[in-house]
């Protein structure tokens, strides 16, 4: 999409290309970019977006960006609801760059968000696509990650 000024807004999200299938794999979407009915069990996400804001979320808690090398579409931006998704990679990005003039670049935001995912994703993937059922190895990663941040100390 170009601006008036001349300026283009970007409209994507990226991954790398080499983790694109495992992030449709998470969501139960099979080739020919439909969701399968017949699995038994069931996915671990509901979209893709999910994942991605879960990876980058992990990234982030790893303290790691990992640039792409060869960048694949995701998602558009647009499904990226306003308020929760984009108050999720606001608050990255603010945390990365310490300065909330770095909301005036949705480039910025997104590419931060996608190193951020980069890194996360693998830690993701591995555990919830670990043998079992990845909705199961989902929930008790979370609930290993809520007790082992309830016994830190401030």
């Amino acid at each position: 999409m170009t601006t008036k000024v001349g300026f283009t807004k970007r409209d994507r999200a990226y991954v790398e290309e080499s983790q694109i299938e495992t992030y449709r794999q998470l969501v139960g979407i099979k080739d020919g970019g439909r969701k399968s009915a017949s699995d038994v069990n069931p996915t671990a996400y509901r979209s893709l977006k999910d994942v991605f804001l879960m990876a980058a979320s992990i990234g982030v808690k790893i303290g790691r960006r990992t640039p792409l090398r060869e960048r694949k579409e995701l998602i558009m931006t647009s499904y990226l609801n306003n308020y929760p998704d984009m108050a999720v990679l606001n608050a990255i990005a603010i945390a990365e760059k310490q300065d909330v003039d770095v909301l005036s670049n949705l480039d910025e935001i997104l590419t931060i968000a996608e190193e951020y995912a980069c890194t996360g994703f693998e830690e993701l993937s591995r555990r919830v696509l670990a043998a079992g059922i990845p909705l199961l190895n989902l929930a008790a990663y979370l609930l290993e990650e809520l007790e082992n941040g309830s016994n830190q100390s401030l």
